[in-house]
């Protein structure tokens, strides 16, 4: 995999993350 391909997946994943946290009333910063 390309150092590219990683860091979109990476930031994809994060963007997900945050908009879960923002959905729900429970914390996900466990799941890291």
């Amino acid at each position: 995999m390309s150092r590219d391909t990683y860091n979109s997946w990476k930031a994809l994943a994060s963007a997900l993350k945050e908009a879960a946290k923002k959905d729900s009333t429970t914390s996900v910063d466990a799941s890291d």
